[in-house]
């Protein structure tokens, strides 16, 4: 059995805790929404919340030195322009996957999905030049919840 934790780091933020859970997991996702404060806390509606996360992602690289990192980021119309400075990022903090999801309406999402969600022709236009980066950044990137006409150059 493996054990992995996909967290917004606001628990695991809190050394003493961190200190109890880093050591017996296998996985660590961060939920990264920006690569810098402006955006991220923008994006979560938590003020805080990028300097919480990467507190969880200097005490996992302490406490758990072994232990994988990835990150996941929902892109929006809010983030969609830092989306390179995400996966630079990752590459920077030691963080070697990155799933970039594009924005994926349930329920009653759907009704509002057009103010969120990234025009298709956008992603066609980004999708190459973000893999390429992460390529550059050593950073294994997915992309979520496009359909493939909106990979463009990234297809291959």
């Amino acid at each position: 059995m493996r054990v992995a934790v996909g967290t917004n780091g606001q628990r695991l933020s809190d050394p003493e805790f961190a200190a109890r859970i880093l050591p017996h997991l296998d996985e660590l996702s961060l939920s990264l929404h920006g690569a810098d404060s402006v955006v991220h806390d923008a994006s979560t509606g938590r003020p805080g919340s990028f300097d919480q996360l990467m507190a969880t992602r200097e005490l996992a690289g302490r406490l758990a030195p072994r232990l994988p990192l990835a990150a996941n980021a929902v892109i929006t119309r809010r983030n969609f322009d830092s989306a390179e400075a995400i996966v630079s990022l990752c590459g920077v903090a030691g963080i070697h996957r990155l799933l970039l999801s594009n924005v994926a309406p349930e329920g009653a999402a759907l009704a509002p999905f057009e103010r969120p969600a990234v025009p298709l022709e956008s992603w066609q236009g980004s999708a190459a030049g973000l893999v390429a980066l992460a390529d550059r950044s050593e950073v294994r990137v997915r992309l979520l919840g496009l359909p493939i006409p909106a990979l463009g150059h990234a297809r291959v």
